[in-house]
């Protein structure tokens, strides 16, 4: 078990999983974009660069 997780390895309160908050960024820019997209108003190409 890591540092900073309980039992079962869930994320101890008031504590940041990098690796989670990292994910849930990604989903909604990707929420975002598929909305953006059927209302006609996504750019054509867009380009996301994710730095650890």
């Amino acid at each position: 078990m890591r540092a900073g997780t309980g039992a079962g390895g869930e994320q101890a309160p008031g504590r940041l999983d990098g690796a989670r908050v990292r994910t849930a960024l990604l989903d909604l820019v990707v929420q975002h974009g598929v909305l953006l997209r059927r209302r006609g108003q996504a750019a054509q190409a867009l380009t996301l660069a994710l730095q650890p």
